[in-house]
């Protein structure tokens, strides 16, 4: 058996991508894993009403990974941003030659949606828009009492390669 790479479409945000990435990705494919708020729930009734079709699309190709080896599947996870530091206890910083003993851990400034293959152009593209539109109008938190705007700094798409490598004894 052919081991399966993995696509993941990676939104770059200029906030905790912990606080608003099941929103986000509801918003943008429908999708809505296991553990979810009422808010991704009615992001996820928006996106099946405004777009059915592309729906369908996405429910084609999206899956659901363990990102890490104590958690749940999901189609969404908050993502490493590159150039910026977390200081362990919160604080986020972009990293310099100056700070970045200061800032070793990550910074989740990124939602990554993972897709089984490669997003068409077309996809792409809706994802772009719907993500920058529910960015720009707020994203609801907090059963959608408030709101969060958020800035998109860039997209990335990235592709995780599998191999086997066959040890000897």
């Amino acid at each position: 058996m052919k081991p399966r790479d993995t696509y993941m479409f990676v939104i770059d945000t200029d906030s905790y991508a912990g606080n608003f990435e099941r929103e986000l990705c509801a918003y943008i494919t429908d999708r809505v894993d296991e553990i979810t708020s009422s808010d991704a729930e009615l992001q996820a009734e928006i996106a099946l009403e405004e777009m059915p079709e592309i729906v369908e699309e996405f429910e084609d190709i999206m899956i659901e990974i363990q990102v890490e080896p104590d958690d749940y599947p999901k189609f969404v996870a908050c993502w490493p941003t590159p150039g910026y530091g977390n200081d362990g206890m919160g604080k986020i910083a972009k990293l310099t030659p100056e700070n970045k003993a200061d800032y070793p851990y990550d910074a989740n400034l990124s939602v990554a949606i993972f897709f089984s293959e490669r997003p068409s152009d077309k996809l792409i593209t809706i994802m772009k828009e719907r993500a920058q539109h529910l960015a720009t109008a707020g994203i609801p938190w907090y059963s959608n009492t408030r709101k969060r705007v958020v800035s998109i700094t860039k997209f990335r798409l990235l592709r995780q390669n599998v191999d086997y490598l066959e040890l000897t004894d």
